[in-house]
């Protein structure tokens, strides 16, 4: 071989060994810049382990029910309140739930209706429920995850519920549990992180249970209301404390003929399990009881 050809060839092995420099110096540069911005490289949250442990109570009945294309909805305060800390909680909860359960088809939330503004009008708890199967309606999904949350002394307590989203749809499940306070749950809270007010909580929300009836006898009618055929509904507002006996009646919604009197000293003669709180420890209670007056 000619000087001029290994020439030709020293000059072409100098020229793969530069670009193998090159290359392997441009990888090591990413490298580092990956290591400085891991968000930009991992952009999932990181999920709070209680939090995990509700989401898989609550897919335990979905997935029973054979239910899929889910929507996680914010959850509400004590009060059935908008609050922002309520978004974040969904958040964690569809996150979750799309790792751990990814045969659940969990939906977008980012179409969903996010909560920003904690002064929102407060809702019943049926109004939350029918509002949040809208949602789920609108977006196309056949199931929606809603909920509440609550400060109490050991945490933040969380109920959820999975239902059906048609407008007569069941209710698949409900699961309770304690979430330990974090910096990243104050941080988007915006302030105090609201609890049950008065002291006296609400079954069914904020991870406290509802009561259940042991001996719950129904009212008698009254003479007016029987001469006028009348049949309708007495809507209570209850205090069921931690013995399961009825105190604090608050009339919401009655026809009069005297059926609420009636349905009023009916309830204290009730018998309940009381609700718990997410310890399992019996607690005082608010709920609402609907007592029903048919004639046969």
């Amino acid at each position: 071989m000619t000087h001029f050809g290994w020439v030709v060839i020293c000059r072409k092995l100098a020229a793969l060994v530069f670009g193998f420099v090159l290359l392997h110096s441009t990888l090591c540069d990413s490298s580092q810049e990956v290591r400085n911005h891991p968000g930009q490289q991992d952009t999932q949250p990181t999920i709070t382990p209680e939090i995990a442990l509700l989401a898989a109570r609550i897919a335990e009945p979905i997935s029973k029910a054979q239910a899929k294309n889910i929507l996680v909805i914010d959850l509400r305060g004590p009060e059935l309140q908008s609050h922002p800390l309520g978004s974040w909680l969904a958040n964690q909860l569809a996150a979750a739930l799309r790792r751990d359960f990814p045969m659940l088809q969990i939906a977008d939330r980012s179409q969903a209706t996010t909560t920003e503004n904690s002064n929102e009008a407060r809702e019943s708890l049926q109004t939350a429920i029918n509002g949040g199967k809208k949602q789920a309606r609108a977006l196309g999904a056949r199931t929606v995850i809603l909920g509440s949350f609550a400060s109490l002394p050991r945490g933040i307590g969380i109920t959820l519920m999975a239902w059906e989203s048609s407008e007569n749809g069941r209710r698949f499940g409900e699961a309770n549990g304690l979430v330990p306070l974090s910096d990243e749950m104050t941080a988007a809270s915006h302030g105090p992180i609201p609890s049950f007010q008065g002291g006296i909580a609400r079954a069914g929300v904020g991870g406290i249970t509802s009561p259940t009836c042991i001996r719950c006898p129904q009212p008698d009618y009254t003479s007016r209301a029987r001469a006028a055929k009348y049949q309708g509904t007495v809507l209570l507002d209850v205090v069921v404390n931690a013995e399961g006996r009825t105190e604090k009646t608050v009339v919401v919604k009655g026809p009069g003929l005297g059926l609420e009197e009636n349905a009023i000293k009916a309830i204290r003669g009730w018998r309940l399990q009381p609700s718990r709180d997410p310890d399992g420890i019996p607690v005082s209670a608010r709920t609402e009881v609907e007592v029903t007056f048919r004639l046969f």
